[in-house]
């Protein structure tokens, strides 16, 4: 049901840079055993009267109210099971890291009622079975739900002359009844099919699965081939950026001269057969090629040295011959720390800020502070959030300190951006 049952069992949802949330084992419950009374004015389909849904996630370990949603559909059947559904349902939006983050997602969660009078549903969680994408600084980060608990909760309803109200832990929501569902369409399986060339090419989506048809892996830098496949995308990329990936083609056919490249924004249909790719990964390339007894390739790109609209060109044989790829990016970051007394008292405590900064936009994540005390070890003395691209701890000079002291923080994100360290001169502590 609506907002009230999904903030009573509050959804978590993981950004993906190389991660995944799995389903925990048990998501599918048996049919309640009982017999059901449930009122005919909550049997059917309905939308929710505010046209808008809100929700509570997570995005790289911070938790995001976003609120959006609109065209949301809740259909509860007489036998008790009951769902949500996303199919047609518009962006979720709010605010991460002073930026606008939007979340598209499409799938249904499911519920099963166990227990129902005239005026209430006792209800559980069964299943969630969505995926989506955030949105954030023109990048996209895949996700799907967890369900958190099949625990159940009591939703109060009323009948209205329109539908019903629901009232639960989450607060109160007004539904009306909707027409016929629409034809359903079949979702993709990837962001978007490979271009022809450059001109056709699609946007690259970071972490999505994209597919795509071999072509002739030789002539298809030519614009003249005559076949070239689905082999081009474009990628959004930044001076510094570390980009990875893995292929896999759907036979070992042809797979000997299966590459992957980079090419810079300046190249175009008409100068690609004469520009050298900045990256090659193929057989003679930077990989780890498994080609012969597997069908799957990885790549490492570091250090990418320019900033623009990169292509992306699959060289894959036409004999192979359709394929998939991911690529994941992680954008170069520096750290920077305000200046520091040149001498500090031992025992006293100072103020640490740091400053995080990208190129590809503000970086998110934490900063881990350690001391150094002469040719001593590093101690780790404090740990905190980067808020809006900034981070600040209160540090203590031990009391026993010697003539030098040395300060250092450390930057991670589980999101797109890289790691980076930077180290304070020398103090001295009196």
């Amino acid at each position: 049901m609506g907002g009230s049952r999904r903030t009573a069992t509050t959804v978590t949802a993981l950004a993906l840079v190389g991660a995944s949330t799995v389903l925990p084992a048990g998501a599918v419950m048996p049919r309640a055993a009982v017999s059901l009374s449930i009122p005919a004015c909550v049997v059917g389909r309905f939308t929710d009267a505010r046209a808008v849904s809100t929700g509570t996630f997570t995005f790289n370990g911070q938790y995001l109210h976003l609120v959006g949603a609109k065209g949301e559909v809740f259909v509860q059947r007489a036998s008790g099971s009951s769902y949500d559904d996303y199919q047609h349902a518009g962006p979720l939006s709010g605010t991460y890291a002073g930026s606008r983050i939007t979340l598209t997602f499409r799938g249904r969660i499911t519920h099963q009622v166990i227990g129902a009078t005239a005026r209430a549903l006792r209800v559980r969680d069964v299943t969630r079975s969505m995926r989506g994408v955030f949105t954030w600084q023109g990048q996209r980060y895949p996700f799907r739900f967890a369900l958190l608990s099949h625990q159940p909760y009591t939703v109060r309803v009323a009948c209205t002359a329109r539908g019903f109200t629901d009232t639960g832990a989450g607060g109160s929501d007004t539904y009306v009844r909707a027409g016929a569902a629409p034809k359903l369409q079949r979702a993709r399986a990837s962001a978007a099919p490979g271009g022809s060339s450059i001109a056709t090419a699609p946007r690259l989506a970071w972490g999505v699965t994209e597919e795509g048809v071999g072509g002739d892996n030789f002539e298809s830098q030519d614009a003249n081939a005559p076949d070239r496949g689905q082999t081009f995308w474009r990628a959004q990329v930044f001076k510094g950026d570390l980009v990875t990936g893995r292929f896999t083609a759907s036979s070992t056919n042809g797979c000997g001269t299966n590459r992957i490249e980079l090419f810079a924004p300046t190249v175009t249909d008409a100068t690609l057969g004469s520009s050298t790719p900045t990256f090659n990964t193929g057989t003679e390339g930077d990989t780890t090629n498994t080609c012969g007894a597997h069908r799957t390739e990885h790549w490492r790109w570091s250090h990418v040295p320019y900033s623009g609209l990169a292509t992306i060109w699959a060289g894959i044989s036409g004999e192979a011959p359709t394929f998939s790829f991911v690529a994941t990016v992680a954008h170069r970051t520096t750290v920077h720390l305000a200046s520091l007394p040149r001498s500090v008292p031992a025992g006293s405590s100072i103020t640490v800020h740091a400053t995080v900064r990208s190129v590809a936009g503000v970086p998110a994540g934490s900063c881990t502070f350690a001391e150094r005390v002469g040719t001593g070890r590093w101690v780790t003395v404090a740990r905190a959030r980067t808020r809006k691209g900034s981070c600040l701890a209160r540090i203590t000079i031990p009391p026993a300190a010697s003539s030098t002291l040395r300060v250092r923080v450390r930057f991670a994100s589980n999101g797109p951006w890289q790691s980076a360290t930077v180290v304070s001169t020398i103090l001295r502590a009196t």
